[in-house]
């Protein structure tokens, strides 16, 4: 019987050896190893430095009528979102205007205000960021347009016999179209444009949408003034496009350092952009 009681023992341990793991398997085994890469890939994926978070641009138009004025704009209530990690913020095309007339259709304005930089609070209090600045996040944020006087009508400029020089600078001679001889840019999110006019009434538009080539060509400029509301034009001839830059275009306002155009250059920019001297 003893020898029995030994045998079976014997077997029960050869059995309980054969259940057992192999050797090295806890950290030779392919499905332990990649789980464990896995979370480390993982971890380094959700790393602080690589979390994207959401940027929103509010265009922070007034609602609401302001020192006797209605508020017209195409960009009210506009919200411009972008997620990232480290965003480079966008030029911006916002601007609205102050006008005496509340019929958004047809009204006369009065002055125009145009976004010049951005901070992290509605009533500029806060953080200012500058159009292509580097803004690292580390938490969904919002920012909001800041806007400056860039042209007022009622003090003269834009209106009867000084329409020519529409948005002058102050202390400046300069007319109208000698203020817009030279090379102008204008870049937003998804849109990049070039636009160099001679004093000759020659020039050349590059527009770039969404990193690709819409047009480059050469043209012919001219500007001009609306009899019945003294609105000064750039009008546009020989890009051959179909309509989308030859055109009359509205300057809304004009200085020596930027400038403003009611009228698209190109499908997929927007209604208004704002140009900046070279």
């Amino acid at each position: 019987m003893k020898k029995t009681y030994l045998i079976i023992g014997i077997l029960s341990a050869l059995i309980l050896a054969s259940c057992a793991s192999p050797a090295g398997s806890s950290n030779d085994d392919p499905a332990v190893t990649g789980t464990t890469n896995e979370n480390t890939n993982t971890n380094t994926n959700t790393g602080k430095s690589n979390v994207n978070y959401k940027l929103t641009i509010d265009s922070n138009i007034p609602t609401s009528p302001q020192n006797g004025y209605y508020v017209h704009s195409y960009y009210k209530n506009y919200k411009n979102e972008m997620t990232g990690s480290t965003i480079t913020l966008p030029q911006s095309s916002y601007n609205y205007d102050y006008s005496k007339n509340s019929n958004s259709n047809g009204y006369s304005v009065a002055k125009t205000f145009t976004c010049y930089c951005y901070n992290t609070k509605a009533d500029g209090t806060g953080t200012s960021y500058n159009f292509g600045n580097s803004l690292p996040l580390t938490k969904d944020t919002i920012l909001y347009c800041q806007y400056s006087l860039t042209n007022d009508y009622e003090a003269g400029n834009g209106t009867g016999e000084e329409a020519e020089n529409s948005g002058n600078d102050s202390g400046s001679t300069k007319t109208l179209a000698e203020k817009l001889v030279g090379t102008w840019k204008c870049n937003g999110s998804s849109y990049k444009g070039t636009l160099t006019l001679y004093s000759n009434g020659t020039g050349n538009v590059n527009i770039i949408l969404a990193g690709k080539t819409a047009h480059d060509s050469t043209l012919s400029w001219t500007i001009y003034t609306q009899t019945h509301n003294s609105k000064d034009y750039l009008k546009i001839s020989g890009v051959n496009d179909g309509g989308q830059i030859d055109g009359s275009h509205w300057l809304k306002s004009v200085t020596e350092s930027s400038f403003t155009i009611d009228g698209r250059f190109g499908f997929g920019m927007p209604d208004i952009t704002v140009w900046y001297k070279q």
